[in-house]
């Protein structure tokens, strides 16, 4: 699947996290992303920093047990 757009790796703080998300939704607006892709295509393209972050967070619950919200 071709998609329109990129967005880089996040790196950086909570306010700048604030931003990417905004971005991001953009980004999964454009290319029709459906709701049981986005945590998936969050989770790829944000980097491994923040998947490490998700999945403390998230535990006991696994990253494909999260919907994006």
């Amino acid at each position: 699947m071709a998609s329109i757009g990129n967005i880089e790796q996040i790196k950086g703080n909570a306010e700048e996290f604030e931003t990417y998300v905004e971005r991001i939704d953009h980004l999964f607006k454009v290319n029709a992303v459906t709701e049981d892709m986005k945590v998936s295509m969050f989770i790829t393209l944000a980097g491994s920093e923040v998947y490490k972050t998700l999945r403390n967070l998230a535990a006991p619950r696994t990253a494909t047990e999260l919907t994006y919200a």
